[in-house]
């Protein structure tokens, strides 16, 4: 696990229907994680949301 985000209901992130959240690149240490290929769940009430997963590609210059 790099990064673990949670939202209250009804805050940005948490409220019903469509939600855009940032990543800043870091780890839950607060470092920058390196270049590669990262998988994200999104989960609701325990269960990953219908068409909650995907990939997210770093590459830093």
């Amino acid at each position: 696990l790099i990064a673990k985000n949670n939202y209250a209901a009804g805050s940005s992130g948490g409220k019903a229907g469509y939600n855009e959240v940032t990543w800043d690149g870091k780890s839950s240490s607060g470092a920058y994680v390196g270049n590669g290929l990262y998988v994200f769940l999104i989960i609701a009430d325990g269960k990953v949301v219908q068409n909650g997963k995907g990939k997210i590609a770093v590459f830093k210059q």
